[in-house]
């Protein structure tokens, strides 16, 4: 042997004294700590316990600013918990009087029946309690009365993007997002150490379970594409347009025509994400854009002609003569003013919204393909946005329907899809004819990883009709808006804004339609030919009032304002 080889294995063996000797004095401390000390440790433990009690933690999820700025839409904040040691109150009316100018959740009558529990040395009496006011409480110094560390989730726009965000609320014994980016994200924003009980011993064990597996379960912040100043206009406006029409419901969606990007999202009536447990119509937790199916009527139109002129079929001057009703096996379909035109070109067609000519050309595309090409716009799919529960939309009328069913569909009645899948579907008319992925997260900052991921997009764009055809339906959606809507004064000077209303009969549960209420719709995407904003808007039986031109064409208008203005878009002609 060697002197080297030997002189190698003596520090060996050095090693493996030096280990066995290690091992010794870790077993030899732990029983010192588990056996020996066990009651003072624990008794220690026990305060400690109490002390860390409701302790939660969970990621942010950020909206962003138009210049990146990250905002929290839903985050963790810290304050405190009221407690009691019942056993250390001799007064519980007295105590109760001096707390209660400092109470907001807690009354009278609860707070002595806790306060006077007999052998009980710990009664919660209420949470979420600001720094102010458990500096308040800690001054008066009274007996028996404590002052935890506590964290909660909070939404800090009070319930602008409620049906997005979703909350946090208890599953068995666990807290866990329920419903919207809460539910859909909740694996990443979840914190494993999310524990009541914690020792030293234990943290440093979840410390090294943290670095060993943190990257297949990795721990991360939400990033989105909402725009905080864009979410509360839309909110805002939709708001008011409610409540001018007395309609039921309603919403709105603003999202990036090209890249899918949704910069804005809402649905009315909603709720505050920090006071859900006061909601009494559970059904407003769900976000209806994605969870429910409508009929939209006139706004489906443009995909329509916008298949017919991609295959051939017609061109925008292709004529009809409109007698206002036209007859489909035994059924007659009338324009919605039961009035004729006589000979009319294709852009009359849609700037009048005629069901007739509607028909016409879908004849002239002929069945199969008025079908392929109205499926390929997916709406009768699932987008893939990133929110729970999305629906596919109802289209059986388009797969097995008769004659009188392709009739209807051709002007958006008998086929229902979700607000978001048509949002899509009517991108692609500005966007040179790509279905887009709809998506509200943006990328995802990892806690414990370097990379961040950027989660869109995820595959190439899909192209459903030429870019010819898409420059082709928009000049005559262009020609609506600067000729026949609102005869022409909407017009916006400087800028090219393509848009189409719809006006839709409400389907009844029981058969046929309301012949009462309508759904009213509109959409338009600007600037027309380059369009980096696209806005659909939607109410639901508006009182008094028939067309969607009369009710959603200021609201429209003004958003695109707003949007033109916020981020300074250059004129387009």
């Amino acid at each position: 042997m060697t002197r080297s080889s030997d002189q190698q294995t003596k520090r060996l063996v050095w090693v493996g004294i030096f280990i066995i000797v290690l091992a010794l004095l870790l077993l030899g401390k732990t029983f010192s700590l588990q056996i020996l000390r066990n009651d003072e440790f624990t008794k220690e433990a026990d305060r400690s316990y109490v002390q860390s009690s409701g302790i939660f933690d969970r990621g942010t999820i950020f909206l962003t600013s138009k210049d990146g700025t990250l905002m929290a839409g839903a985050t963790v904040i810290r304050g405190y918990l009221l407690a009691v040691d019942p056993g250390k109150i001799e007064n519980a009316d007295e105590v109760y009087a001096s707390l209660e100018p400092f109470l907001v959740t807690t009354k009278k009558e609860d707070f002595l029946k806790r306060a006077t529990k007999q052998n009980d040395p710990y009664e919660e009496i209420e949470k979420r309690i600001e720094r102010e006011r458990a500096d308040a409480i800690k001054k008066l110094g009274i007996p028996g009365v404590y002052l935890y560390e506590d964290t909660w989730r909070y939404y800090p726009g009070e319930g602008i993007l409620s049906n997005v965000l979703g909350f946090v609320a208890y599953k068995e014994d666990s807290l866990e997002g329920q419903y919207g980016l809460e539910r859909y994200y909740n694996d990443i924003l979840s914190r494993r150490k999310e524990q009541q009980k914690v020792n030293n011993f234990a943290q440093v064990f979840s410390h090294l379970g943290s670095s060993f597996f943190s990257k297949d379960n990795p721990e991360g912040d939400v990033v989105t594409t909402i725009e905080t100043r864009v979410q509360q206009y839309l909110e805002q406006t939709l708001s008011d347009t409610l409540e001018t029409w007395n309609a039921d419901s309603g919403f709105g969606i603003i999202m990036n025509p090209q890249t899918g990007e949704i910069y804005a999202m809402t649905a009315l009536p909603s709720y505050n994400n920090n006071e859900f447990g006061k909601v009494e119509d559970i059904s407003l937790f769900r976000n209806p854009l994605v969870e429910n199916v409508y009929e939209f009527g006139s706004v489906v139109k443009p995909l329509v002609v916008a298949g017919a002129l991609d295959m051939g079929a017609i061109t925008s001057e292709t004529e009809y003569y409109d007698a206002g009703f036209i007859q489909v096996e035994d059924a007659t379909i009338k324009n919605f003013d039961e009035k004729g035109r006589g000979q009319v070109t294709v852009n009359k067609i849609l700037a009048d919204s005629l069901n007739t000519g509607m028909v016409f050309i879908m004849q002239q595309m002929g069945r199969e393909k008025f079908k392929e090409y109205m499926l390929s716009y997916g709406i009768g799919e699932r987008t893939g946005i990133d929110l729970p529960s999305e629906v596919k939309g109802l289209v059986k009328n388009l797969e097995t329907g008769g004659r009188v069913e392709y009739a209807t569909s051709s002007f958006g009645q008998g086929i229902s899809t979700s607000p978001i899948a048509l949002a899509r579907a009517l991108s692609t008319l500005g966007n040179g004819g790509y279905l887009i992925q709809p998506h509200i997260v943006k990328k995802i900052d990892y806690k414990d990883m370097e990379d961040k991921e950027f989660i869109y997009p995820k595959e190439e764009k899909k192209q459903v009709f030429s870019a010819d055809t898409s420059h082709e339906i928009t000049k005559i959606l262009v020609s609506i808006v600067d000729e026949t809507l609102g005869e022409g004064s909407y017009a916006q000077a400087g800028y090219t804004v393509a848009a189409k209303t719809g006006t839709a009969q409400i389907p009844n549960p029981t058969g046929g339609y309301y012949q009462d209420r309508n759904r009213h719709s509109f959409f338009g995407y600007f600037p027309a030919y380059d369009p980096q904003f696209i806005v659909v808007l939607s109410i639901n039986h508006p009182k008094g009032v028939k067309y969607a031109s009369q009710t959603l064409s200021s609201p429209f208008f003004d958003i695109t304002d707003f949007i033109i203005r916020y981020y300074n878009l250059p004129p387009d002609r």
